[in-house]
């Protein structure tokens, strides 16, 4: 088992890609790509954790578009750190763990 960490994904944010330079046309293409670039290297067995900002914009209020896209992410376990862009239907999904502090090495 491989743990994984990633931050401030923001699926489904349109002006993050201008904000942050990303390299895409739209949102779901976007989105799209993260998720297959997830895919490549998060295995089955995986631990898979979001440091905050799983998704932002008018998307991210659409308690049916985040499950959409929270049930094809990998891994056999998926855990969200809250960022301050977390919103009800991402706290709402069916995380294996939700903390506002990651978790501490031993």
């Amino acid at each position: 088992m491989t743990i994984w960490y990633t931050a401030d994904t923001h699926f489904g944010h349109e002006n993050i890609m201008r904000f942050c330079n990303r390299p895409f046309v739209s949102a779901s293409q976007m989105d799209a790509a993260m998720l297959e670039n997830m895919w490549k290297v998060i295995g089955p067995e995986d631990q898979l954790w979001i440091l905050g900002d799983f998704a932002f914009g008018s998307k991210a209020k659409d308690s049916a578009y985040v499950e959409q896209i929270f049930n094809q992410l990998p891994g056999a376990e998926r855990h969200l750190v809250v960022g301050n862009h977390d919103l009800r239907p991402t706290l709402e999904l069916p995380w294996d763990s939700i903390s506002h502090f990651g978790p501490v090495a031993v």
